[in-house]
């Protein structure tokens, strides 16, 4: 290890003491504001001594550098501190003196033996093991009610049955000539309605066929088209000849309008353009059309 490692681990080692310090002052200062505990000794036998330790490791821990002085000596020179006891019994048991702690560990053990638990009684077998024994004396005992009620609940239910059934054979004895009749009118009902359903299927016509869809305008050719617009514009030119129009504004935009309220186009030079469509009477809208009926 070089002398840079072992001034940097023993700096760590110090701050590490330092936090310990502080957390240790941390806590008292907690246990004092909460207004004090009872002192923790942290024996689990309770003939034990005051001072002895508890566990295996602390015991190691407080002897380690007693039984390893020298080694300790020479990790103190190699650290380069006055005490490092964590440390060095960390070392001890991990890497320098891994038998000595293994055999230090057993022999702590057997002097301190853990107390064996009580054996906890199996609650929910007892509690089973007295269900299976009061199951059978609760089935006996509602067995033996059930008759009884039964019986009782039963004894006026058969009673009125008894007498529906003398009262339904009577009825039936005086019904057998009223259904023969009646059957005898509903045969002939059903024969009369036979006839006059086959007579009605006779005397409906059939229907007649759905009319064909009327088919589709065909569309006008170019020919048309050209002769259409053509006719248009000479009918707009024809109007503006026999009623001239004079400038007229529609929401904001310049158009020529005559008496008749026809409406054009305004041109460059105040000449007369396209043909635009139709004022209202009123001249609140404007119909656009092809040209001037």
């Amino acid at each position: 290890m070089s002398s840079v490692d072992s001034s940097e681990i023993s700096d760590l080692v110090e701050a590490f003491e330092a936090c310990i310090k502080e957390t240790n002052a941390l806590g008292k200062r907690i246990i004092k504001l909460a207004g004090g505990r009872k002192r923790r000794t942290g024996k689990k036998d309770p003939d034990a001594e005051p001072g002895e330790s508890r566990s295996a490791w602390e015991d190691w821990n407080k002897n380690c550098t007693k039984r390893f002085g020298e080694d300790y000596k020479a990790h103190l020179e190699e650290v380069g501190k006055k005490s490092d006891v964590i440390t060095f019994a960390t070392k001890c048991r991990n890497k320098t003196h891994i038998a000595e702690w293994e055999e230090h560990e057993a022999e702590w053990l057997k002097a301190h033996p853990k107390p064996e638990k009580a054996a906890k009684k199996p609650r929910k077998a007892a509690a089973a093991s007295e269900s299976e024994a009061e199951a059978p004396k609760k089935g006996k005992t509602a067995k033996k009610a059930a008759p009884a009620s039964e019986s009782e609940a039963e004894a006026p239910k058969k009673a009125k049955g008894k007498a529906k059934g003398k009262a339904k054979a009577a009825e039936s004895e005086d019904e057998v000539p009223k259904k023969a009749s009646e059957e005898a009118a509903t045969s002939s009902d059903e024969r009369g309605s036979t006839k006059s359903k086959k007579s009605a299927k006779a005397a409906v016509p059939e229907a007649s066929p759905a009319p064909e869809p009327a088919k589709k305008a065909a569309k006008p050719t170019k020919a048309e088209k050209e002769a259409a617009a053509k006719a248009a514009s000479e009918a707009s030119e024809a109007a503006a000849k026999a009623n001239p129009p004079t400038p007229f504004k529609y929401r904001g935009k310049d158009y020529l309008k005559n008496d008749a309220n026809q409406v054009w186009h305004l041109a460059e030079g105040g000449a007369v353009g396209a043909w635009h469509g139709t004022l209202s009477e009123d001249g609140k809208k404007m119909e656009k059309s092809d040209g001037p009926a």
